[in-house]
């Protein structure tokens, strides 16, 4: 409409000029189009504020790092460091490049990644991530992945592909954007011959100043717009969003359902009782060692645990016995981890498991009777259990204690408040659910618990014929189920794996980002409809009083622009509510940046 509008007037002008009588149109179009400029470039310079957020996650690696070069330190910029070269990385520093230790210890934060908001111990030989931070002390890493190809950056291209997805609500839009240019074109051609009866020249005048005022450019910003600032304010909360259509399927409420290790509880497990022979401990814990298993990890400090307040350390040395761990891990080979199950492997000429009691039963390995009664006593003390094999043969019983998180009960009553329907689906036995469950208020229906990836991915199809479902696990072990979720929300894991299976994926851990979310959806919504109902009226409303002739090119000119600019404002305006943990994750994200 805008282009037939200026090539009205301006013909109109340009015979008006030739016959010497009439009206000249140049004025009106030479206003329009200097408006219609300025209200471009104040839509542009706020869809730029609005993808700040996301660009952020770029400068999570710096601009300038310290290269070594034939055994002098000299800095450099970032994207001069080529694969292979080796960096000088100091505590406090960013990793500018994934890369490999080559020389040094030292703890790196990886939260950004994994969400774990511990610190990673990295040695000579253990693989780094650009965008971590280094807290230790100074180590020298040769640069394994550079520029795009780091891990980072492959996140950020995942989440800005949001910007560029069209979710229903868009593509509804745009169809009626469609059928608005042609009617705007008739009603064009209407008023021409309706006034052209009386008049030529009021005609031309009204015709035109329809065709400027009624442009659908409001009604085609106002849905892309409001994702891509919805998805700048995820981003900013550590939420990445890989599809617009996430922010229009939560507007529903429906059914959720929760794992329970790392989003209800700590994910902090700790062994509370090893039953069963100690001598296996340093060979279990070799395996654990090569798995980021919450299971794993506890085994782990476990073992660390036991060396600590043993006579054996001070007979070694710490030394000698972290260094008796890394002997025993070179000798690890053939691990294998079993998504929502355990893990198997090798450790010298030792065949290790360990897992839940389905890995044991599908290994054809025999239960004592002593230790079933064992694992009873555990489950009913609330605790998890972990069975250790050495040679197809059951060598111990670990009992496994994880606490609710603080935020558990409140997000829970929430997302009821909300209207959503809450489950638990797990991994871990019935009745650990079942107690879990009692004290968040979730019905028992919906606490189905010693259940695999499999059997999860069933739940959730079975969920989808009732409506909206969102999945809420381990981006690895719930992969199948997350894809299933009309909406998959993934936490705890790496986040390339996470948005690989799902559409979101937390950075922090816990429920609170997840009411955030849903939050967000809520007011994104309201925003993406409130624009098209702005944009319509205007546009019904002018259109009309410019077919009546109480509008002018000249005034349509600077009508239109506004138009434009009222949706930016709506789109731009903070929501009315904004949870405490959002604000608190914003700040920690920005001060940690």
């Amino acid at each position: 409409p805008i282009a037939l509008g200026l090539s009205v007037g301006t013909i109109a002008g340009l015979v008006n000029v030739i016959r010497g009588v009439g009206e000249i149109y140049f004025d009106s179009l030479s206003v329009l189009i200097f408006l219609l400029l300025i209200g471009r470039w104040i839509q542009f310079r706020q869809q730029t504020k609005a993808a700040n957020a996301v660009e952020l996650l770029y400068r999570l690696t710096p601009e300038v790092t310290r290269k070594v070069v034939n055994g002098e330190v000299v800095e450099t910029l970032v994207e001069l460091v080529k694969v292979d070269d080796i960096l000088q990385i100091r505590p406090g520093d960013l990793f500018p490049v994934d890369g490999e230790v080559t020389e040094g210890n030292t703890r790196v934060d990886e939260s950004i990644l994994t969400g774990e908001s511990e610190s990673i111990v990295k040695t000579t030989g253990d693989s780094v991530a650009a965008g971590t931070t280094n807290e230790a002390s100074m180590v020298k890493v040769r640069a394994m992945e550079v520029g795009q190809e780091t891990r980072i950056s492959k996140i950020v291209d995942l989440v800005e592909q949001a910007s560029t997805d069209k979710p229903k609500i868009v593509l509804w839009a745009n169809q009626i954007g469609a059928c608005f240019v042609t009617v705007v074109i008739i009603l064009a051609l209407f008023t021409f011959c309706f006034w052209a009866i009386s008049d030529v020249e009021t005609a031309i005048d009204r015709s035109v100043a329809l065709l400027i005022v009624a442009c659908p450019c409001a009604l085609a910003l106002a849905t892309p717009l409001a994702i891509a600032v919805s998805i700048g304010r995820a981003a900013s909360r550590r939420i990445m969003i890989k599809g617009g259509d996430v922010l229009q399927s939560l507007q529903q409420p429906g059914m959720i359902w929760l794992d329970k290790t790392g989003t209800l509880t700590e994910g902090d497990l700790k062994v509370v009782r090893w039953h069963g022979d100690t001598r296996w401990i340093d060979i279990v814990a070799a395996l654990e060692k090569t798995s980021s298993h919450p299971v794993a990890k506890a085994i782990v400090d476990y073992r660390a645990s036991c060396w600590t307040t043993s006579d054996q350390l001070a007979t070694w040395g710490r030394n000698k016995a972290t260094k008796r761990l890394l002997d025993l891990r070179n000798l690890v080979f053939g691990s294998e981890t079993i998504p929502g199950k355990g893990i198997v492997g090798a450790v010298g000429s030792f065949r290790v498991l360990a897992g839940s009691k389905q890995l044991v039963s599908s290994r054809s390995i025999q239960i004592p009777h002593r230790m079933e009664r064992t694992e009873q006593n555990i489950v009913e003390s609330g605790l998890s259990p972990c069975w250790v094999c050495i040679n197809d043969s059951i060598v111990a019983l670990v009992a496994l204690g994880d606490s609710l998180r603080d935020d558990a009960q409140e997000a829970v009553a929430s997302l009821k408040n909300a209207g959503w329907q809450v489950g638990i689906l797990s991994g871990d036995h019935q009745r650990i659910v079942d107690r879990v469950g009692k004290r968040l208020g979730i019905s028992s229906e919906y606490l189905i618990g010693g259940v695999d990836p499999e059997e999860k991915l069933e739940t959730v199809k079975k969920s989808n014929e009732s409506g909206t479902v969102v999945m809420v696990g381990d981006g690895v072990n719930d992969s199948a189920a997350l894809a299933a979720a009309t909406v998959g929300i993934a936490v705890q894991s790496g986040a390339e794996a996470s948005l690989a299976a799902a559409p979101v994926y937390l950075a922090n851990a816990g429920l609170s980002p997840v009411i955030d979310l849903l939050s967000l959806s809520k007011s994104t919504t309201g925003t993406m409809r409130m624009n098209l109902g702005v944009s319509l009226v205007y546009n019904c409303i002018f259109a009309g009083l410019a077919f009546a002739g109480y509008i002018n090119p000249l005034f349509a000119a600077v009508l239109m622009p506004i138009s434009s600019l009222t949706v930016v404002a709506l789109s731009m305006r903070k929501p009315s509510h904004v949870m405490p943990s959002a604000v608190a994750s914003t700040i920690q994200f920005e001060s940690s940046r």
